[in-house]
């Protein structure tokens, strides 16, 4: 019985190591990814808002447009 026991503790032992080993390389890969998106979140905050800046150029070009055509409809 105590070789038993000795095989049982041993792949308690095995199955342990593995964890921790699974556990450290799957918590750096979440933080890696965690600091990895906290440094792009910036660079995309610009982006995002150039692009609003880009739509509302747009829309002021537009609101001229109709205006300048409502203007020569009635003129």
């Amino acid at each position: 019985m105590g070789r038993g026991i000795a095989e049982v503790v041993d792949s308690v032992n095995k199955a342990q190591a593995h964890f921790q080993k699974v556990r450290r390389v799957g918590g750096n890969n979440l933080l890696n990814s965690a600091v990895r998106a906290c440094r792009q979140a910036p660079v995309r905050l610009e982006e995002g808002v150039d692009e609003v800046n880009q739509a509302q150029d747009l829309v002021g070009k537009h609101l001229v447009a109709v205006a300048v055509a409502v203007a020569t409809a009635e003129g």
